[in-house]
């Protein structure tokens, strides 16, 4: 049997040959799209349902705004425009099949308060000003929760169904490349459909991604909810053949017939960072997979610092790969339920999928046949309050978890570890800064968290340890215990500059050259005992796993093949005082011998 290819082409640092999905792939990053346009004047389009009687409805302004977003969209396509979009609730149109079309180049902007900005509220902020794009036309969606009366799949507050939806709208977003949402609420699509018309067929969009479709295309999607979309597959968001970035998004209360009750991919490998997977369910009890997340066709899916609570499927109730090989790191998977079908209530893995998962805690036995993962737990991660509050006069919670705010991405979300000391969780500073992927691929972690709190980062001196999930604790979150010099300062701001950018035109190897070089930098400029060191343990280790020699034997012009290794959380930065002239020579052709391992992968040489 022929292995198939992995959808990770694009991420590695050798040079493979692209399949054929890949040449679809876009070129241009948000960083181009921006150096593209700095060449002219950026205006921006405004778009506010509440804008005053008396405007121009021209979008030139917030009392002149568009009332329909379509028309913003409509004019951005043809200016370029940004679109900013005022807090209220938009519809895509008046028929099922409209949609609001993304198209290459578009950044669409929500969480501003508009016209009517109430003193002391802030300018912009998603989480409070929210902006609302909804498929229930007619504004009569009834969602029905768990009462007590069937069983309970080990989920509370699981959302069952929703009533009165078949008119709303088959997808509220279709994605494209090159073109970044963010700040938006997106909710009530239903691609489920119900028998043709005469003469109608059925499309792909009309039955796959309630809340967005994306198909041969990669947006940036960033600091968006979804939820209380239902499909046959991909509830909240079907990705066919498309690489999305998706940073800080939430997947909340979504349902599934088959596959995917918040997100399916098919022969796709989105990046998800920070994100959260919230009571998400599959309907269906036979054939059906995935409650959370669904990957099958050569999904190769870099799921990094994200949680996984109360999602329900026949089979995997977080997650499901059926021929994929995803890689999961520093993530959360707990409290979900399954009638585990051949696998566990968390992941589920048919014969042809071995999924790489580090740095994990998944709740029960998870055994992959050759799964190559390591430093995985079953412990309970003590969140907050991850079910909510119940409401003993109505079906539905009070609130989730998302907190008593009822806003996700804010500092009272339940999902957030409990760091009190008698009760501490056991996930608080166990994660991963960086990882090596079985692909060679390195993986640095976000810089902050799903609320935009700061993690510890390579850069602090000394490197600090990360949290699982997709939330921060901030007791010691960021620690600088030293004063770098002002080279050292510049540097770091540099680093982490580009560092950024490189996340956003997804080059892992930018990123792992600019970890590396600052570390092996700030070594070398800073200073140490006569005694050796951690750091220089880890230098000397890394050397000789890769040569056998010690760093002042290597020959930097020498070609160095292997892989990097992961690079150990434990190791420290040296006190900062005076070096002798050999080890400042040994930390110089480390640094060197780095520098002619990446370069040789990349192929630069």
């Amino acid at each position: 049997m022929l292995r198939r290819r992995s959808g990770w082409a694009h991420l590695l640092l050798q040079n493979h040959t692209r399949n054929r999905r890949h040449t679809l792939r876009r070129e241009t990053t948000p960083a181009v799209m921006s150096e593209r346009l700095e060449s002219r004047t950026l205006l921006t389009v405004f778009v506010d349902c509440h804008a005053p009687f008396f405007g121009n409805n021209d979008g030139s302004s917030w009392k002149d705004a568009y009332v329909d977003l379509q028309d913003g969209l409509q004019h951005a396509r043809y200016t370029g425009d940004d679109v900013h979009v005022a807090d209220g609730v938009y519809y895509p149109g008046n028929a099922p099949t409209d949609t609001f079309e993304l198209f290459p180049g578009l950044q669409l902007h929500g969480g501003f308060p508009g016209y009517y900005q109430i003193a002391g509220t802030p300018d912009r902020d998603w989480t409070f000003h929210q902006t609302i794009l909804s498929g229930d036309l007619n504004q009569d969606d009834v969602r029905v929760y768990y009462d007590g009366q069937v069983d309970t799949y080990g989920v509370e507050g699981l959302l069952m169904n929703i009533q009165n939806n078949e008119e709303n709208s088959f997808t509220i977003v279709t994605g494209s490349d090159d073109a970044l949402i963010e700040g938006f609420y997106i909710e009530s699509g239903h691609a489920v459909p119900g028998p043709p018309a005469p003469g109608t067929a059925v499309t792909p969009q009309m039955s796959e991604g309630g809340g967005m479709y994306n198909h041969h295309a990669s947006p940036l999607v960033q600091d968006v909810v979804f939820r209380w979309n239902a499909a046959v597959r991909g509830g909240g968001m079907t990705n066919i053949a498309s690489d999305p970035d998706l940073s800080r998004v939430v997947f909340d209360g979504n349902l599934a017939n088959e596959l995917g009750g918040g997100l399916f991919n098919s022969e796709s490998a989105p990046q998800l960072v920070n994100t959260v997977f919230y009571k998400n369910h599959v309907t269906e009890t036979q054939r059906a997979y995935g409650g959370a997340l669904a990957n099958m066709a050569d999904s190769d899916a870099t799921i990094w610092n994200s949680t996984f609570y109360g999602n329900w499927a026949p089979a995997g109730g977080a997650v499901a790969n059926l021929n994929s090989d995803p890689n999961l790191v520093n993530n959360i998977l707990y409290g979900n339920g399954a009638i585990t079908q051949g696998g566990t209530s968390e992941i589920f893995d048919d014969a042809s999928s071995t999924p790489f998962v580090a740095y994990t805690d998944i709740e029960g036995p998870y055994l992959s046949s050759g799964n190559p993962g390591y430093n995985n737990c079953d412990h309970d991660p003590v969140f907050w309050a991850p079910d909510g509050s119940p409401n003993p006069n109505a079906a539905a919670p009070a609130y989730g978890g998302e907190g008593p705010d009822q806003r996700w991405a804010t500092e009272d979300d339940g999902l957030q570890l409990d760091s009190n000391p008698e009760n501490f969780s056991p996930e608080i500073d166990t994660g991963t800064l960086i990882q090596a992927l079985p692909n060679s691929t390195i993986m640095v972690a976000p810089a902050v968290d799903i609320i935009g709190n700061p993690r510890p980062t390579l850069f602090q001196i000394p490197p600090g340890q990360v949290d699982k999930g997709a939330y921060e604790h901030q007791a010691d979150a960021v620690q600088d215990s030293l004063e770098p010099s002002d080279a050292d300062a510049l540097r770091g701001d540099l680093l982490q500059q580009t560092t950024r950018q490189a996340m956003l035109s997804r080059s892992p190897e930018k990123i792992a050259w600019d970890a590396l070089q600052l570390d092996a930098r700030s070594t070398h400029t800073a200073s140490a005992s006569p005694a050796q060191t951690p750091g220089d343990d880890w230098k000397r280790q890394f050397a000789q796993a890769h040569t056998g020699a010690r760093p002042t034997e290597i020959d930097p012009t020498q070609h160095v093949s292997s892989s990097l290794h992961p690079v150990s959380n434990e190791r420290t930065q040296p006190a900062r005082q005076h070096r002798g002239q050999a080890d400042a020579d040994m930390d110089q052709a480390w640094l060197e011998l780095v520098e002619h391992d990446l370069k040789s992968k990349l192929n630069v040489f």
